[in-house]
C-alpha cells in the first residue's frame, strides 16, 4: 500500500475472472495474492523490505532453519 500498488480495496487478478482484495487475501491467508503483488512490486523493492524488516523465511518451528533471504535472482535454467 506504501507503494502506490493497491489499496485494501483493489482486486487484484489472480488468474482469468478471479480477483481478491487485501481484506480477502488475508482472511483467506491467499499466497496467491501475496506472490502477485510481490511480482507486481519487482524483485529489488520486496528484497528492501524483507531486509529493512528484518523478514525470515523460517525459524518458528522447533529445529527449523532461518532462511536467508536471496541478494539476487537466480539465474534461469535451461530447459
Amino acid at each position: 500500500m506504501q507503494e502506490g500498488l493497491i489499496t485494501k480495496d483493489t482486486p487484484v487478478n489472480l488468474g482469468g475472472h478471479y480477483h481478491m482484495n487485501l481484506t480477502d487475501a488475508l482472511a483467506h491467508s491467499n499466497n496467491l495474492y501475496f506472490e502477485t503483488l510481490a511480482r507486481n512490486l519487482g524483485f529489488e523493492r520486496v528484497r528492501h523490505y524483507a531486509n529493512d524488516s528484518d523478514w525470515r523465511m523460517a525459524g518458528s518451528i522447533p529445529n527449523e532453519q532461518l532462511g536467508i533471504y536471496p541478494m539476487s535472482l537466480p539465474e534461469a535454467r535451461e530447459a
